[in-house]
């Protein structure tokens, strides 16, 4: 009797000890279950981490920025709490807490977290008045120790809302200047490179276009210039007929405004660059043109392959 009481009980000891090893064992795989990657799950969770993430905004020089309509509640105003200039209101936000109240107002102003104060800022924009609706951002830079914000127009072909007047602009921290200024960039005078887009960009590390493609370029440039109100355009009978080379040459030139003259005297509205390109000067003459007189000029920029100028003679 005592034998099987002893057996008894070392078979109890080994049962529990059993039971103990296979309740870790499964405990253990059950915590390193890696669970199958369906599509399901795979959207479902791309969209947990994401959907607190504005991705309607635009970007340039490193800021982001969304237009959004601004309401009027409780008898707010801008110039309760916004800086005003040129006939635009700014608030300058630095910290998250700032930040909660106007989101709580205006909800659809970009997304921040508290985290994302650390290395960034946030300002928003609104226009005093009709004239200035349809403005958007054309320019954010540091200048003079100075954070300067630039509204201009739209531009051609863009489609935006007017009634979504203000902006929000998320900056980084190493654009946070004391001093911020936003302005109306159409009141601001062009330099003759932002009216007729030339670059003198680095040539370094690029190779000229062929002289085939250059000529190529040159006539197609010649064909559009009476639709693109061009004085010489349209003043010069069948440009587009002008199809035959006369002569192509590589050399170097000052860019000038000359096919982008639109009305006046061709010698007074003339403007020339401060700077020389490398071109190809592509020469065409009308193809039916046997004693090729009339002659259209084209300064074909060796490394971009724009028309950056060019003149008419005949002789």
């Amino acid at each position: 009797m005592k034998r099987f009481i002893k057996k008894y009980k070392e078979f109890l000891i080994v049962l529990i000890i059993l039971i103990i090893i296979i309740g870790v064992i499964i405990y253990k795989n059950k915590e390193f279950i890696i669970p199958e990657k369906t599509e399901d799950n795979v959207v479902e969770n791309y969209e947990e981490e994401n959907n607190n993430e504005d991705l309607n905004y635009s970007t340039i020089n490193n800021c982001k920025y969304k237009s959004f309509l601004p309401t009027f509640e409780s008898g707010y105003d801008y110039t309760q709490d916004m800086e005003y200039e040129d006939k635009i209101y700014h608030k300058a936000i630095y910290t998250y807490e700032e930040y909660q109240i106007y989101k709580d107002r205006w909800n659809d102003i970009l997304d921040m977290t508290e985290k994302d104060f650390e290395n960034s800022f946030m300002i928003i924009t609104a226009v005093e008045n009709t004239s200035m609706i349809g403005l958007t951002i054309s320019n954010i830079y540091v200048e003079n120790d100075i954070l300067n914000i630039e509204l201009d127009k739209y531009p051609d072909g863009v489609e935006y809302d007017e009634k979504n007047n203000c902006i929000s602009i998320i900056i980084p921290n190493d654009m946070k200047k004391s001093i911020i200024k936003v302005t109306d960039a159409r009141n601001k005078e062009k330099s003759n490179e932002q009216k007729y887009n030339w670059s003198n960009e680095s040539i370094e590390g690029l190779t000229p276009i062929s002289l085939e493609n250059a000529i190529i370029i040159a006539k197609e440039y010649a064909s559009t210039l009476p639709q693109i109100n061009s004085y010489i355009g349209k003043e010069i009978d069948n440009l587009e007929k002008y199809t035959k080379v006369y002569d192509v040459q590589r050399t170097t030139v000052y860019p000038n405004n000359y096919w982008y003259i639109t009305e006046g005297i061709i010698e007074r509205e003339l403007e020339v660059a401060d700077y020389t390109r490398n071109v190809y000067e592509v020469t065409l003459v009308k193809e039916d043109d046997e004693m090729e007189i009339d002659r259209a000029v084209f300064y074909v920029d060796m490394y971009t392959g724009k028309v950056i100028g060019g003149r008419y003679m005949s002789d």
